[in-house]
């Protein structure tokens, strides 16, 4: 797994989430702001996964109001 820029349904991706992160981490944000973030970079991750290895069935739906 490595850092990237690809945009994913957020607006973002690993290498943005990794960015949020770790701005917040140096800022010493509240705990449940850390891991709003860190579950944000863990579906970045994942997500990059599944475009790389070209398994769609990995994403999770987007659902709009």
């Amino acid at each position: 797994m490595v850092e990237n820029g690809g945009v994913d349904a957020n607006g973002g991706g690993v290498e943005s989430a990794m960015v949020a992160y770790g701005r917040f981490l140096k800022q010493g944000c509240e705990q449940t702001e850390l891991q709003r973030l860190a579950l944000n970079l863990a579906y970045a991750c994942h997500d990059s996964l599944a475009v790389s290895w070209g398994v769609t069935d990995w994403q999770a739906p987007v659902y709009t109001p």
